[in-house]
């Protein structure tokens, strides 16, 4: 996350202090700043980074901010949700690993499952073949699944 985007969400921002969303704060006790590229905040109250974090809906890995790493992708495999809409990715990347990413809403992605809820792999698919009483096969991965439907 980018440090402007992580003070944004602060409440009475007054230069690098803020009131604390960990507790009821009447005034900026919360420090902050970004340091070699990672976000760093105090509660001078005693809060603990962790509670700051998870009262802002972040996790502890968004005090990092984004870089921009090259990932030479070799294969996405797209979950789309019942309304076909897609809900997130699975990303084949090289050397071979594989990441999940969800869509931002800006155009580009999260590289994290925050709010996702799991779904099976071609949801839409799946849901007409048992409608329609087909015969459904389970495999292993998303490319044995798009191999089989070839």
């Amino acid at each position: 996350m980018k440090y402007f985007d992580f003070a944004s969400l602060l409440q009475g921002v007054k230069g690098k202090t803020a009131r604390c969303p960990a507790h009821d704060d009447r005034r900026n006790s919360l420090s902050h700043d970004v340091k070699n590229g990672k976000i760093v905040v105090h509660c001078h109250a005693g809060c603990a980074t962790e509670d700051i974090v998870a009262a802002m809906g972040l996790e502890m890995t968004d005090l990092f901010e984004e870089r921009n790493h090259k990932m030479d992708i070799a294969a996405t495999y797209d979950y789309l949700n019942d309304k076909k809409k897609l809900s997130y990715q699975a990303v084949r990347l090289i050397p071979k690993s594989f990441r999940q990413r969800r869509p931002d809403g800006n155009g580009g992605w999260r590289w994290n499952m925050k709010s996702i809820q799991p779904i099976p792999y071609r949801l839409p698919e799946l849901t007409e073949a048992l409608e329609n009483g087909k015969v459904v096969f389970v495999v292993e991965g998303e490319k044995d699944a798009d191999n089989l439907r070839a």
